[in-house]
């Protein structure tokens, strides 16, 4: 294509170039010939010299050199205008053809990563008996006046045989801005040095509080959501410092705010939020999937942020629970793994075809 491009660039070139060489031989035949009859008459036949010699004297009028002239220049002139009007047009042709060839090109990657993704999902779910199924959801959080909304889509997924799954397709939360800032700075800090446990304790407290000091009337979904949170807060605290308590809270509204936050089915939310390993479990009630254990973790992927969200039968895990965290956290490092592995050796790939076709 490049070599195309550049053969119908020099075509135009040369095609100007020739005009412009025959009207200067023209225009040299004028104005020279003088000194053209004075080189032939030191060096041509009598016979020759005498037919030139009639042809140019021949009395033309000044008048007639001044036309010739005047139509020679807008010739010149109009051949110049379609030379630019012809480099103008190959050049929309150029950009439109780049544009062409981008979009195919990132359509035909799209379907590259899709098709890995669903290979690597199937390929890991078939690996392990205790893998129920495996989703993939592209997510981005944007500032929307005093929240952030966290817009979640589904992107693909794997169910093995026999197991019924319901996945959303999209779904949006909000979160206030100040929650948010606080929460993900504190879980940050800790996860960067278990030492920094202040800006947690200060979360949990802060909101804990809030909570204690509404009716359990006025409880709303952001409560439910802050509530999830302080929970996430605890448990987090408890990895790293075994024996911290619960959060204390009325029983009452503890009651109201665990049924809130399960009807938010907030859980790969709570696991965006925490940036890291979430693990949590389903018991909404609802036959063959209570009790089901749900792993997620952020992972990103030609530049875009993805969550994974991995299913499994928790009566398959292990029975001590650091053993069990140990082989829920081996699940999503083994299979992000196989993806960044699978990426890069496509990657590679392409490179690899470019650098072939550029030769």
């Amino acid at each position: 294509m490049k070599m195309l491009n550049l053969s119908k660039k020099w075509k135009f070139r040369l095609k100007y170039l020739s005009i412009l060489m025959i009207s200067f031989i023209l225009m040299s035949t004028f104005v020279l010939y003088p000194l053209f009859i004075n080189v032939w008459i030191s060096n041509a036949s009598d016979k020759l010299y005498s037919l030139i010699q009639s042809i140019y004297d021949k009395e033309l009028s000044v008048i007639y050199l001044v036309l010739i002239f005047s139509l020679l220049i807008c010739f010149l002139y109009w051949v110049y205008i379609r030379y630019k009007q012809e480099i103008e047009k190959f050049e929309q042709e150029k950009r439109e053809t780049s544009r062409t060839l981008l979009r195919k090109y990132n359509e035909l990657k799209e379907f590259d990563e899709s098709r890995t993704l669903s290979i690597i999902m199937q390929r890991f779910c078939m690996k392990h008996d205790l893998v129920f199924a495996i989703q993939i959801y592209s997510y981005e959080n944007i500032p929307s006046n005093n929240s952030m909304r966290c817009k979640i889509k589904y992107v693909d997924g794997f169910v093995k045989d026999k197991v019924d799954l319901n996945g959303m397709i999209q779904q949006n939360y909000y979160l206030n801005k100040n929650i948010y800032k606080e929460y993900t700075r504190s879980v940050s800090k800790l996860f960067d040095d278990v030492n920094k446990v202040g800006p947690l304790l200060k979360f949990i407290s802060k909101y804990v509080k809030e909570i204690t000091n509404k009716s359990l009337k006025d409880l709303d979904d952001t409560d439910a959501l802050k509530f999830a949170l302080l929970k996430d807060s605890i448990n987090n605290l408890s990895y790293f410092y075994p024996g911290i308590n619960d959060i204390v809270i009325n029983s009452d509204k503890m009651k109201k705010l665990e049924y809130m936050s399960k009807d938010q089915r907030n859980g790969i939310f709570r696991g965006i939020l925490l940036g890291g390993f979430y693990s949590f479990f389903y018991d909404g009630g609802n036959g063959t999937k209570e009790g089901r254990q749900y792993i997620t973790n952020p992972i990103t992927l030609s530049n875009v942020q993805y969550i994974t969200l991995i299913t499994l039968d928790p009566d398959l895990l292990e029975e001590e629970i650091d053993e069990k965290n140990k082989q829920l956290r081996g699940f999503i490092e083994e299979f992000e793994d196989m993806l960044h592995r699978a990426f890069e050796s496509e990657y590679n790939e392409k490179i690899k075809g470019a650098e072939y076709h550029a030769l």
